[in-house]
């Protein structure tokens, strides 16, 4: 039984009125994923595209490209589930409670890189921003960020050398930094800087 390989567009739109669904990209293969929110919970519905019944559900989470996996956090540790059966291939305890990233406005998760390598996993505090940069190959954690102040994830590279972060100034204002994996610290120049009208920086 083929399964969609596809780009999972998670749309998480949350009503005020119970919930929503809605249907994700389908290309090849006689399933669809379909994205569910309600008051409670977020899940991934898995269609049968012929009978149009729930086969099962899955964690709300990121894919790899290929999507053999599915990644999600319950708790304090992170879930790698094989989309195609339902079934968990490993859970990894992170040490605390993180969350994955917001990869759009509406609560959409990402934070993987684009070969699927990389995963990171944040946690914001009052004062601080912790992150968790894991090799999903290998179930381990490469760094431990702890910086000042309000950052989030933007991108990753398919090395995992280099971070891309959102550092919120205020609730319109931001900078795009890049944080050096290898020497462990955040580059002093500003890639992007939106505190003034969209200005790029060399």
């Amino acid at each position: 039984m083929r399964v969609v390989g596809a780009l999972i567009c998670l749309g998480v739109l949350v009503a005020g009125c119970g919930g929503t669904q809605q249907i994700l990209r389908q290309t090849r293969g006689d399933k669809l994923y379909e994205a569910v929110s309600t008051h409670s919970s977020q899940v991934v519905s898995v269609i049968d595209s012929r009978s149009h019944t729930a086969d099962r559900r899955l964690p709300m989470g990121v894919p790899t490209s290929d999507w053999r996996h599915l990644y999600s956090v319950a708790s304090t540790s992170l879930v790698d589930t094989d989309p195609q059966t339902g079934a968990t291939l490993s859970t990894m305890p992170l040490g605390g409670a993180y969350r994955l990233p917001a990869a759009t406005a509406n609560g959409v998760p990402g934070g993987l890189a684009p070969n699927g390598m990389w995963l990171v996993v944040e946690s914001i505090d009052s004062s601080q921003s912790h992150m968790l940069i894991v090799n999903t190959t290998t179930s381990t954690v490469r760094r431990k960020i702890d910086l000042d102040g309000y950052f989030q994830f933007d991108a990753i590279s398919n090395d995992g050398d280099r971070l891309y972060l959102i550092q919120h100034l205020n609730g319109r204002e931001y900078y795009v930094r890049l944080y050096d994996v290898i020497g462990g610290r955040l580059d002093e120049n500003i890639v992007v800087d939106k505190s003034d009208g969209n200005q790029a920086m060399v």
